[in-house]
């Protein structure tokens, strides 16, 4: 995996009495077990597609594979990291790697192949993965504590679609007269962080109709949520940073 050219290495850590994996290249670190996920769905997604633009023959070739963890490091020739978005490389060149794979049942699933496209040299089919780095996660439902997470464009929409709730019920608590101490203590959460959900109610109802369709920007995740809302009361201000216009 390279970003900009330079290449991931594999590494590994500890927190406490936890072991955790990840990629790293000069500054860029991602978790290892978030960017596989995307790796895997992805490569499902290519064997179940109707694979348009590839050639007959290599089609039927790749319509006979049954899908494992193992294919994935040989039918996957690299993975790019760039601005926030994972770029894949699939080699349909040479498919004699496939051999091991080969299963007698011919995969008839047929999706339109959205979000590929076929390499100009015709070596690779490619396809982009818009991410979002999240870190200092603190929602429960995710099993993540204060770490560096990566998300599909969907599952950031979920994270944020899921502080706005609870910002939401905060107010709601607030106003049926529940103090800030009580919900420290019953949440789990710092007064600090509390506020930061409180602070996601008095957002652009623009921005909000945005998160709940899935259309968040690139460069939005819950921290930068958190910094919009805290630094903006006027919603043109606060959809300027959001858009980026």
């Amino acid at each position: 995996m390279t970003p900009d050219g330079q290449v991931f290495k594999a590494q590994k850590g500890n927190r406490g009495a936890r072991q955790y994996r990840y990629y790293k290249a000069g500054r860029v670190s991602l978790p290892s077990g978030d960017v596989e996920n995307i790796v895997r769905d992805t490569l499902r997604k290519f064997l179940d597609s109707d694979m348009a633009g590839i050639p007959d023959e290599k089609r039927l070739a790749l319509k006979q594979v049954e899908y494992t963890d193992g294919l994935v490091s040989t039918m996957l020739e690299k993975v790019v990291y760039h601005e926030n978005k994972l770029t894949l490389f699939i080699s349909i060149v040479d498919l004699s790697y496939l051999a091991p794979f080969k299963t007698e049942r011919m995969n008839t699933a047929a999706e339109p192949m959205h979000g590929f496209y076929i390499s100009e040299d015709s070596k690779y089919a490619v396809a982009e993965k818009q991410i979002f780095v999240n870190r200092n996660i603190t929602l429960s439902y995710h099993g993540a504590g204060n770490e560096t997470m990566v998300f599909t464009k969907s599952e950031n929409a979920s994270v944020l679609i899921h502080a706005l709730a609870l910002g939401w019920r905060y107010k709601r608590d607030y106003e049926r007269g529940v103090a800030v101490n009580e919900m420290e203590r019953t949440e789990r959460k710092n007064k600090r962080t509390i506020y930061k959900y409180l602070d996601l109610v008095y957002l652009s109802p623009r921005m909000v109709d945005a998160i709940m369709d899935s259309e968040v920007p690139a460069h939005v995740n819950l921290q930068t949520l958190f910094g919009i809302a805290s630094k903006y009361e006027d919603f043109e201000k606060q959809e300027q940073a959001f858009f980026g216009a």
